[in-house]
């Protein structure tokens, strides 16, 4: 994991690497851009939405399968596609070589934070095999990041209720996001 000013960190558990290219503070709070690097075989997120941020992503090598609000959909190199926010959506390294993205999030919200966040639970041993956050960790970041993501298997009241009556719990055990 990089240091906390790092404009590139890395996820060793998913093997994932984000390079920043444009931030919140760079964008006046407009745009965070990154590029995306992920394994052959790599899980880029579970499904999940973004609730007010629209994402917008180029495959730049590569292909990525998912879905989007339950349907099949794959990107290829050269392609792009953009989510509106609310909608479901997850995707994958569906390639054999090395997948490369850039990814756009308007506006830029705390995404960036989210991520070292993240990632950082994962260096720390604090997430599953698949690199989603074990179950206090996941409550803080509900409370933290709530304008940026939810899993999409949470509607937003289940969301809200459950960082509402477990993040509390997870401060008084003194649990805390890097």
């Amino acid at each position: 994991m990089a240091s906390a000013h790092s404009q590139t960190i890395e996820n060793p558990l998913t093997g994932a690497r984000i390079v920043f290219r444009e931030t919140a503070s760079s964008s006046h709070g407009e745009l965070l851009s990154m590029e995306f690097t992920l394994a052959a075989g790599g899980v880029i997120a579970e499904e999940h939405i973004h609730p007010v941020q629209r994402e917008r992503f180029e495959i730049i090598n590569g292909r990525v399968e998912g879905r989007v609000n339950g349907v099949a959909a794959s990107v290829n190199a050269g392609e792009s596609s953009e989510i509106e926010a609310g909608v479901p959506h997850a995707w994958w390294n569906a390639g054999d070589e090395e997948l490369i993205m850039v990814v756009e999030f308007r506006p830029a919200l705390r995404t960036e934070d989210f991520f070292r966040s993240v990632f950082q639970l994962a260096a720390d041993g604090h997430t599953n095999a698949r690199g989603i956050p074990r179950f206090w960790y996941m409550a803080l970041l509900l409370e933290q990041y709530h304008k940026e993501f939810r899993p999409a298997r949470l509607s937003a009241s289940t969301a809200r209720a459950f960082s509402r009556l477990a993040a509390p719990i997870a401060h008084r055990l003194r649990y805390s996001l890097p």
